[in-house]
Parts: structure tokens; C-alpha cells; sequence
């Protein structure tokens, strides 16, 4: 009876314990499908969908599925911002990069155009304005050029030439012919000589020449700036002459005469620079065996010339003369000659 009880009560016993299992087993199984159906609620979350489920944990506390689900997806909401945000520093980086790297190339490319234009500009600012000429040659050469250019273009102009500061030495039979001798050589206000030439209507015979001096031919020679214009001053070197009956036309020795004044070997009143020949031509018909000697020094060319076109706008040239007429008793006269182009018309 006591063994019955005894296996009835160890029966019994092995018959809990064995509920006791199997109620863990299922209630296990249970925590099992409630993580699973969370895990799908959690998918369903992110997806968009909402869940008012509660899991249960071994401990008896529960879960709402629900808040769990809406903050995976703003975790991985706040992942893919931070990601997306990451990409477009990156992408932002890079464009500046390569818009710096833009920049450069451009600005390098442009460099050369931009110096290349300066240059252009700067270079079509000298050609249309001439540089200063500085040394000897270049200044005579301009000195020319412009005489030239006053003859090429048969330029408008006024002429003016007289000699002053007159003086004879003669005796008394010369100074009786004072007044001829000094007609002659074109001497004292009396004998002032003017033109005017119209521009394009010089006729045969021209009251200016081109300048052909060279370096040879001058002392010095300087070009300073004054507003618009060049003024260019020439030393020229002293010269003489002389003519006879036997040597009526002697060539002068006269750098003078290739500064473009008007010059000639005859008896002309156009002719600036009385040569001996001149004078000779002038008076053989009345002192026929007469010797003239002729000389000059401190001659001065002074130009104003236009620094932009070239053009002269004034010119005057000075000197000293001294004549002396023998006719088996000398007479000498001498004073200082200024001849003045002004009012030019091109």
C-alpha cells in the first residue's frame, strides 16, 4: 500500500514535472513567435506601416514594437541623411576642386590673351604717336622727314626774311653805294622779303627745299617735349664762299644751304643765304672785277613740330653774315639773317 502511494506520488510527481517542461517549452515557444511577429511588425515599421503590438520579455516586462520600429527607421533615416549628407560634401568638395582647377586653367588662358591685347594696344599707342628722337641722327632725321613732308604735301605757308644788326666798313666811294650794296645782299628793314604760299599752289619755283643735312654738317643737335610738340634745335657748322670773273659760281662750303631754306647760285630775290656766287651775280654789272668773299657762322635751326603728325608748325633759322667786296679797295658788311616759316596749312 505504502509502495502504491509511494509510486502513485512519484507518478504524480514525474507527471508535473513533465507539465512544468512542457508549459516552459511552449511558453519559451511563445517568446520565440513574439520576437518573430516583432522583428515583421519592425520590417512592417519601416516600410510605413504602424503596429500597436506589445512583446512580452523572460522577464514578464513588454516592448512597444510600435516606438521600437519608428525609431529603427529614424535611426536609419538619420543614417542615410548623414550618408547622403557625406556624399554631398564629398561631391561639393570636388566641384569646388574642379571649378578652382576651371578658374586656374582659365585665368592662365586668359593671362596671355590679356598681355597680348595690352601689348597690342600699347604698341598701336606708339605707332601713332612717334617717340622723341634723342641722338644726333635720329633728330636730323626727323628734322628732314618733316621739311619733307612740307614739301610732298605742298603746304600752305607764310615766308618771312630779313637781317639785321646791320653794319659796313667801307670807304668813302663804297659808302656811297651803301644803299645797293645793302639791296644786294638783301639787308636792313628796306629789304625785308615776305610770301605766302597757298596750300597746293607752290608754281615753279618753291620758297622751301627738304633738309638734307647729315651729322656731318652740325656742332650739335637736341629735341626737347613741350606740350604737343617736339622742339628740335640744330647747331649747324660755320660755312663760306667766294666768286670772281674768273670762278662766278664756285660751289659754296655751306652746310647752311641743306637746313631747306631756298638757295641758288643766281642773283634771286627767293635765294635766303647770299652766297658769294649771289652777290657776285648781283654786282658784276656794275663792279664786274670784283672779288667777293663770303663767310657765316652761329647758324641755328629751330623747329616746333607736331609730336603726333609730324607736321611743322614753325621753323626759323638764323645766322651771322659777313660779306666783303673788293674792287681794288675792300668794303665789308655783315649783320644777322633770320628767316621764318609760320602758319602752316596741310
Amino acid at each position: 500500500m505504502e509502495f502504491k502511494n509511494t509510486l502513485i506520488k512519484s507518478i504524480t510527481a514525474v507527471l508535473c514535472v513533465a507539465a512544468i517542461c512542457i508549459s516552459a517549452v511552449i511558453g519559451v515557444g511563445k517568446i520565440g513567435d513574439a520576437r518573430i511577429e516583432a522583428a515583421k511588425t519592425a520590417g512592417t515599421a519601416s516600410s510605413g506601416t504602424s503596429s500597436d503590438e506589445y512583446t512580452p520579455f523572460e522577464d514578464g516586462s513588454t516592448e512597444d514594437t510600435a516606438a521600437t520600429a519608428d525609431e529603427a527607421t529614424s535611426d536609419a533615416a538619420q543614417d542615410q541623411d548623414a550618408a547622403a549628407d557625406t556624399s554631398a560634401d564629398s561631391s561639393a568638395a570636388d566641384a569646388s576642386a574642379s571649378q578652382q582647377s576651371s578658374d586656374s586653367s582659365s585665368s592662365s588662358a586668359a593671362s596671355p590673351a590679356s598681355s597680348s591685347s595690352s601689348s597690342s594696344s600699347s604698341s598701336s599707342s606708339s605707332s601713332s604717336a612717334s617717340s622723341m628722337p634723342t641722338t644726333t641722327a635720329a633728330i636730323l632725321s626727323y628734322y628732314n622727314n618733316a621739311t619733307a613732308k612740307v614739301v610732298s604735301s605742298k603746304a600752305g605757308y607764310s615766308k618771312t626774311r630779313v637781317v639785321d644788326n646791320e653794319k659796313i666798313e667801307a670807304n668813302l666811294i663804297f659808302k656811297q653805294f651803301k644803299g645797293l650794296i645793302y639791296q644786294f645782299m638783301g639787308i636792313g628793314a628796306d629789304n625785308k622779303y615776305t610770301e605766302n604760299v597757298t596750300k597746293g599752289k607752290w608754281g615753279e619755283n618753291p620758297y622751301i627745299l627738304a633738309s638734307k643735312l647729315s651729322a656731318s654738317d652740325v656742332t650739335g643737335a637736341k629735341c626737347v617735349k613741350s606740350g604737343s610738340n617736339y622742339v628740335i634745335t640744330i647747331n649747324v657748322k660755320n660755312g663760306s664762299s667766294a666768286a670772281n670773273k674768273s670762278k662766278p659760281t664756285t660751289p659754296a662750303n655751306a652746310p647752311l644751304d641743306r637746313t631747306g631754306i631756298c638757295v641758288g647760285t643766281e642773283d634771286k630775290s627767293r635765294f635766303d643765304h647770299k652766297t658769294a656766287s649771289v652777290i657776285y651775280d648781283a654786282i658784276q654789272g656794275t663792279f664786274k672785277s670784283a672779288d667777293v668773299k663770303e663767310s657765316y657762322n652761329n647758324a641755328v635751326v629751330k623747329a616746333t613740330i607736331n609730336a603726333s603728325t609730324g607736321n611743322i608748325s614753325s621753323l626759323t633759322v638764323t645766322w651771322n653774315m659777313n660779306v666783303t667786296i673788293d674792287i681794288g679797295g675792300a668794303a665789308s658788311a655783315s649783320g644777322i639773317s633770320h628767316v621764318t616759316y609760320s602758319n602752316f596749312k596741310y
